[in-house]
């Protein structure tokens, strides 16, 4: 049976790496149906955004199953059936960047030792075609801050890209009060779409 996702509230104000603790453990309780069902409620949830409904490229991530993340597949399959392109990332681990990839339904995909889903093969996509970019995050705040792995990839990237484009995580959880060592310079989200609603900052 799939629990009721008003359980999945929580506000606190804590550290980034308390956050990233807690919520990376809540999130593993999460059974499969969970990610399934939530995911597809996101899904929905994120298409209402009206700020993207003329906007044709998006940037996304590929979820890491065993991390429970949120599967972004129901929103690629949807972004492609309207004939929008998908960009997707493969993540430099020696200098924490990223290399980006139009992701089509032909790409081929491998995981990374790390167990991220890539793509092998593909046509370069430059950052300054990016209009939307869809962000992992374990936690996120009430003024849009977030909170990812720590590695700093989308922090570096966020930085690069033009100031119109626009950021959306997606979230299983509401947003905890405050990030308590949130910086000025951490790059903001424009929206974080969770199961219950669709937060704009």
């Amino acid at each position: 049976m799939i629990r009721s996702i008003s359980r999945f509230s929580f506000s606190v104000i804590m550290n980034k790496t308390d956050l990233r603790h807690y919520y990376l453990q809540k999130r593993l309780t999460l059974s499969v149906d969970d990610v399934d069902f939530l995911s597809q409620v996101i899904r929905k949830n994120f298409f209402n955004i009206k700020t993207i409904q003329q906007k044709e490229v998006f940037h996304t991530f590929l979820p890491i199953a065993h991390n429970k993340e949120i599967n972004t597949w129901p929103i690629i399959n949807e972004l492609w059936d309207q004939g929008k392109k998908v960009i997707a990332p493969v993540s430099d681990f020696t200098n924490f960047q990223m290399t980006n990839f139009y992701l089509e339904k032909h790409t081929r995909l491998g995981d990374s030792k790390f167990g991220i889903p890539e793509p092998v093969d593909g046509e370069i996509a430059h950052s300054r075609d990016i209009q939307v970019v869809i962000i992992p995050l374990l936690a996120f705040d009430l003024q849009g801050y977030r909170v990812g792995y720590g590695k700093g990839f989308y922090d570096k990237f966020l930085s690069c890209l033009d100031v119109h484009v626009v950021r959306i995580g997606l979230s299983f959880f509401d947003p905890t009060e405050c990030v308590d060592d949130a910086e000025e310079w951490d790059e903001k989200l424009h929206f974080c779409v969770t199961p219950t609603k669709v937060h704009e900052f």
